[in-house]
């Protein structure tokens, strides 16, 4: 009798391999796949950033980052107490039995003394910190936008550096290739990219709100010789 059996499983193809085998059966796969790579952009690649892309599209419609990032109220709240307990510091550090300046002494003073001064203002800074990002929390999740769109982002950026080109109509014909190796019949338009690229660049070139908002609350803490490090604690 042959002493080699197999399990009885059947050997499931990687899902990679399968999406690209169902990639490929598109017609306009292949040629696009070669045009990218003709100007540089590995295939290997080209393929893993469709390969994401589309199963967040298709195969994981719930995958969007506002289900990864904190609610605006709940950093609202946690403004509000950062902010309340700066107040409490504050007050604190103005009491003549807790001033640091004059409870503290020796070393304990010379490595604590100003990080207990500085801490209100830094709070305050901070406090502004999570005001800004729930406001950006919140408008992030009235356009809900979805993680493969990042991703489709990502890619022409990445198509952009490597081969110099936009190539929107050649990554067009592959995420429609891409989204029929899932069933889906769209059609993916290279205007709705370029459009899509233009917008996100617009974006990164307007002042950061959250720049703006730290900069009103900028803590300048003046360095000074001691054994102080920055952190509390040895």
């Amino acid at each position: 009798m042959p002493t080699n059996k197999t399990s009885g499983k059947a050997v499931r193809a990687k899902p990679k391999e399968t999406f690209l085998e169902k990639l490929l059966e598109h017609p306009d796969a292949s040629d696009a796949l070669q045009e990218l790579e003709a100007d540089g952009m590995s295939q290997d690649l080209t393929v893993a950033f469709l390969y994401v892309i589309a199963f967040c599209r298709n195969g994981n419609r719930s995958s969007t980052l506002r289900s990864e990032l904190p609610h605006p109220e709940k950093l609202r709240a946690t403004a509000a107490r950062v902010q309340w307990l700066g107040d409490e510091i504050a007050a604190f550090n103005s009491n003549p039995f807790l001033d640091p300046q004059r409870s503290l002494s020796g070393a304990l003073l010379e490595q604590y003394g100003s990080v207990f001064q500085w801490l209100p203002r830094v709070l305050e800074a901070y406090t502004a910190y999570l005001q800004v990002q729930a406001s950006l929390m919140a408008e992030f999740g009235k356009t809900k936008p979805k993680t493969s769109k990042m991703l489709v982002i990502k890619m022409l950026e990445r198509v952009k550096q490597v081969t110099g080109k936009e190539h929107y109509h050649t990554i067009a014909r592959l995420l429609t290739a891409a989204d029929a190796a899932y069933g889906r019949e769209d059609e993916v338009e290279a205007s709705a990219l370029k459009m899509m690229l233009q917008r996100h660049r617009k974006s990164m070139l307007r002042p950061h709100p959250l720049a703006r908002a730290l900069a009103k609350a900028y803590v300048h803490v003046p360095e000074k010789k001691g054994p102080f490090s920055g952190r509390l604690g040895n």
